[in-house]
């Protein structure tokens, strides 16, 4: 007899068995996208050296954009890790990168934010009414 306890695992594993699959995806999706090369150095990558990095972090916040191919890009990992246009060391720098290489990802992204700004001043205006 399944309890609610074992149930509620049983569910979780699943879920994260359904996102593990619908990630290894999408990595395949972008990598295809962009011919297996680093869209950073233009090295071609294959197997573990082919990095798949999300733009926006993968984090709570930007959780909807985990499997987004818009928000994926090909990257090797001296680009990934490394260097002054470092995804995760020059954020700045490589948001320049991206408007000036992939606009078109650049300006979904923005306006991605954009969005999720506005959504969240309305929440705090909501928030802070009085009836």
């Amino acid at each position: 007899m399944e309890t609610a306890l074992m149930r509620k695992k049983r569910e979780r594993r699943n879920e994260k068995r359904k996102l593990k699959k619908r990630w290894e995806f999408a990595r395949a999706l972008a990598a295809e996208r962009d011919g297996h090369v680093c869209q950073v150095c233009r090295n071609h990558v294959e197997g573990k050296s082919c990095n798949i990095h999300h733009i926006l972090p993968e984090s709570k916040k930007y959780s909807e954009l985990h499997d987004c191919l818009n928000n994926l890009i090909t990257l090797c990992p001296r680009c990934h890790r490394l260097g002054e246009e470092s995804a995760h060391r020059g954020g700045f720098i490589f948001t320049l990168w991206l408007e000036k290489n992939k606009p078109e990802q650049h300006a979904f992204l923005r306006d991605y934010l954009e969005k999720k700004q506005l959504k969240g001043g309305q929440q705090q205006t909501d928030h802070g009414r009085t009836n």
